[in-house]
């Protein structure tokens, strides 16, 4: 919502727009700050020090998103390598083909215990 100097000032020059006595003139006042604040709390608005706030907090959101998502690319990365260095085993992820020819275990995969 927009502060109450912003408020104030709309409902003061509104005011003085409006030809008419000094009782009035206040009073006009009073009641056009009560209808702008009324309106635009309706209008769902933030101040500039909230929207400041936000932005900031999306920036660091951002900046740990980046890292997050190079940490998993990498992570991605180092797994494809494993499997590939990895013989094809049955039962190991990685291996579609079910042969076991070239596990020196056999069907037994065990051996792979090291792997994810």
């Amino acid at each position: 919502m927009p502060d109450n100097d912003f408020l104030r000032t709309l409902s003061q020059q509104a005011a003085r727009i409006l030809p008419m006595a000094s009782t009035l003139h206040k009073e006009a006042e009073a009641r056009l700050f009560e209808l702008f604040q009324a309106s635009f709390s309706r209008l769902n608005v933030v101040t500039r020090e909230e929207f400041d706030t936000q932005l900031a907090v999306l920036a660091r959101v951002e900046k740990t998103l980046a890292g997050l998502e190079a940490k998993v690319a990498g992570l991605e990365q180092a797994l494809m390598d494993a499997n590939a260095k990895a013989p094809a085993c049955a039962g190991v992820t990685g291996n579609t083909s079910g042969a076991t020819a070239n596990c020196p275990g056999g069907k037994d995969s065990s051996h792979h215990a090291d792997l994810p």
